[in-house]
């Protein structure tokens, strides 16, 4: 993954703090990617640590997983989607719900430092693409993202497949979703067990992973 476009060579800065999107301040919106990124950064942080769960796919099984790990901190590279391509509020609880759907299925250890900035772009695309009416072409998703045009388009369609093209989600999944991510206490905790457990329950309430162990997601 390369992050090497400079800033300056993306042609527009569509937010200021004082805008809204839609009905939502714009503050909300970074507010709330500001709390889905934490919570990323601790999926990442347990699926790293020494004794931890090892992931239930190797990093060779899935277009998500970079070689090598992005330089980039999880932070930064959340400023530049937030910063360049701006969307609804509603898009950026859609890409935590879709996130959260892909560890229902395959463990929250698919998230670890070699997959957690495409999933995080993928599923941000495809958010933008179904709750906005108007949304950036994906050579420039791409150019933000740090990846090929064509690797991106390859990260949709797997993200899509994934989750069978099933992209709305029902008012009681949103609502939850939402109230999840305005939960500061419960994201962050006293402590990092204690926070981890809140994120880990939240995210795999049930494990199915032990029957997808066995799909090949670069098919």
């Amino acid at each position: 993954m390369d992050i090497a476009v400079p800033v300056g060579d993306i042609p527009h800065d569509l937010w200021g703090t004082d805008k809204a999107v839609g009905e939502t301040p714009a503050a909300v919106v970074v507010e709330t990617l500001g709390n889905l990124t934490t919570i990323l950064e601790r999926m990442v942080t347990e699926a790293g640590r020494p004794g931890g769960v090892p992931g239930v796919l190797a990093s060779e099984d899935t277009l998500f997983h970079a070689k090598r790990i992005p330089q980039i901190a999880l932070e930064d590279y959340a400023d530049r989607i937030v910063r360049y391509c701006p969307s609804s509020y509603a898009a950026f609880v859609y890409t935590f719900v879709y996130i959260r759907r892909l560890c229902t299925l395959f463990g929250h250890t698919l998230v670890n430092a070699h997959s957690v900035h495409r999933i995080l772009c993928a599923c941000h695309v495809v958010a933008a693409k179904f709750c906005d009416d108007v949304f950036e072409t994906n050579s420039f998703y791409a150019r933000v993202g740090g990846v090929s045009r064509n690797e991106l388009n390859a990260l949709e369609v797997q993200l899509l497949a994934l989750l069978d093209f099933r992209v709305h989600c029902t008012p009681a999944e949103f609502a939850n979703a939402e109230t999840f991510l305005r939960d500061k206490e419960a994201i962050r905790g006293e402590t990092r067990e204690v926070a981890y457990s809140a994120v880990q329950s939240w995210f795999c309430p049930k494990s199915s992973a032990s029957a997808t162990t066995s799909r090949n997601l670069r098919t």
